[in-house]
């Protein structure tokens, strides 16, 4: 299980650094993103849960994630733009 909050700060340096993804499912850096979270969540409900004017805000499970993601998918994930917010316990992507 993955220390969201200690990963995304030591990481901060590779967000949004797309560029650095060896091969991107997508040449689109959110719809890689999106690819990326299906893959290891798949399901049927929206990935997106809300958004608001800055960011959209995703529907997944913070514990069930950081059991499941890998150090390699998590900086993947990161460097297509996603966010952890603590506070809120949530993923999220600035628009």
């Amino acid at each position: 299980m993955i220390n969201l909050e200690e990963f995304f700060e030591l990481h901060n340096d590779e967000h949004g650094k797309f560029e650095h993804i060896e091969k991107p499912l997508n040449q689109r850096a959110d719809i890689c993103l999106l690819l990326l979270l299906d893959q290891l969540i798949p399901g049927k409900n929206n990935l997106i849960v809300r958004s608001n004017r800055y960011e959209i805000i995703f529907d997944i499970d913070i514990e069930d994630f950081s059991k499941k993601v890998n150090v390699n998918q998590l900086l993947n994930m990161i460097r297509c733009g996603l966010c952890y917010s603590s506070s809120d316990s949530c993923l999220y992507k600035f628009v």
